[in-house]
């Protein structure tokens, strides 16, 4: 009977373990201190025009992605091949530390410092034999000296798409080709390895056998020499989010410190939303695109609808590429809207909303929507997102104007695209966001992110 007893109990502590054991990535602004990017000091007038910058590239980098014919082949990674992100300091907002393999002892783990990217499928890193590298501060993987559990991925691998162009099949080892819309490219071996997590209970969570490219030839980037790859969350099953349980979430503090600390992002189980206020809302399904588009009907400003035509915001195929729709993008720094579009009608209303105040409206560079400061003046507007079946996502006023406390003027942070629409980090801060990719679900809850730990 004391066997017995004694059994149950230590099930019981592995099944309470395993429960508390939380895996996560930390999601690390790029202009943090935590961050290996970090500018130093900013004035507040250079802080808006980062905001404007980045928001601007990612645009171009998101609109790029739509703008060459879709493949044919149901291959989980060709998508990617039309994926322009120049990994320049303007194009990405977080990153994150991840290791790779299992060295030899006493060989330490080496801490690889990625790109998070919601519009990316392939997870990747400059790895050895490096034929063609930018120089980076961290040594290059090397699968022969840092890890022991290394593996190619067979060409017999779903994963493997010998199909496409520039992909073959060596020593029935699978070389991928990835090319950007912009002329560069990464090309290099599939492999799978344990990757090394942050957890809750301290030190590094390893977990087996995830598939990932080991980049031998990555042309035509210009990255930070801290930057060494790239993690892929989009909603195509090569991605890390669905190898890791197809569910992530994240909840972003507003950036207004650049001490702040990360915040988290979650994977599998732990990524579930325990909450009565939770809603759900459905993707919107673009097919052969990795993007999470949302069902949005009409936008709010204070108490005012601005009353926007059915499907105005229903992604349209044109010619061989999709335009419009909205897009949920973290990898923005703001909000951006179509031009000739979406984009007045949002500019309007916020001028509107505005002309009681008597405020001073001025001029700055990439930002329509600004205004001196007046004492005592804080009625700045709500923004509210109304999706399909009555689900409001409502932005407050701190999370859709810039007004950082060493500047005289403010600015609603939305800028102007050419063919998208974008939902982006500023707008999405203190939301708790969890991607259900099996379900096709978005769902969301209002929390402090800052007690996001």
């Amino acid at each position: 009977m004391k066997q017995i007893k004694s059994q149950v109990i230590l099930l019981l502590l592995i099944i309470f373990i395993t429960k508390s054991l939380s895996l996560h990535l930390n999601m690390i602004h790029r202009d943090s201190i935590h961050s290996p990017t970090y500018p130093g000091n900013l004035t507040a007038h250079d802080r808006l025009l980062r905001i404007s910058h980045q928001a601007k590239a990612r645009a171009d980098y998101i609109e790029a992605t739509l703008s060459y014919p879709p493949s044919n082949s149901s291959t989980i990674l060709s998508i990617n091949a039309w994926s322009p992100i120049r990994a320049t300091s303007d194009d990405f907002l977080y990153i994150t530390d991840l290791t790779f393999g299992t060295p030899p002892p006493p060989k330490p783990l080496t801490t690889y410092h990625l790109i998070l990217d919601t519009g990316s499928r392939l997870t990747w890193l400059q790895s050895q034999p490096c034929k063609q590298c930018w120089p980076q501060d961290a040594p290059y993987f090397d699968p022969a000296k840092d890890s022991t559990t290394w593996k190619p991925l067979p060409c017999s691998h779903p994963f493997c798409e010998l199909r496409l162009r520039g992909w073959s099949c060596e020593n029935n080892q699978c070389i991928y080709l990835v090319k950007y819309g912009d002329g560069a490219k990464t090309s290099g071996v599939l492999a799978t390895d344990r990757l090394g997590f942050s957890s809750n209970q301290g030190g590094p969570e390893f977990v087996n056998n995830l598939v990932f490219g080991c980049g031998h030839e990555n042309l035509g980037f210009d990255p930070p020499k801290n930057f060494n790859g790239l993690v892929g969350l989009n909603s195509k099953p090569a991605s890390l989010a669905s190898q890791m349980g197809q569910r992530f979430s994240y909840c972003l503090s507003p950036f207004i410190s650049d001490t702040q600390p990360p915040n988290k992002l979650r994977f599998g189980d732990d990524a579930i939303i325990h909450d009565p206020n939770v809603k759900t809302i459905s993707f919107v399904k673009v097919p052969n695109v990795g993007h999470y588009y949302l069902p949005l009907i009409d936008i709010s400003i204070a108490s005012k609808r601005l009353g926007f035509a059915p499907g105005t915001f229903v992604p349209k195929k044109v010619g061989k590429k999709y335009e419009g729709g909205f897009i949920s993008d973290s990898g923005s720094s703001m909000m951006m809207f179509m031009k000739n579009g979406p984009y007045e009608t949002i500019i309007d209303g916020f001028v509107n909303y505005f002309k009681p105040y008597k405020l001073k409206r001025v001029r700055q560079k990439d930002f329509d929507v600004c205004y001196m400061r007046k004492e005592g003046f804080s009625s700045y507007p709500t923004m509210t997102f109304h999706f399909e079946n009555g689900n409001d996502l409502l932005v407050e006023g701190e999370n859709v104007v810039f007004m950082h406390p060493e500047s005289d003027y403010f600015c609603v942070t939305i800028a102007g695209t050419e063919k998208t629409n974008l939902f982006g980090a500023a707008q999405q801060a203190d939301y708790k966001f969890s991607y259900d990719l099996a379900k096709g679900e978005l769902s969301y809850v209002s929390a402090d992110c800052s007690k996001d730990g």
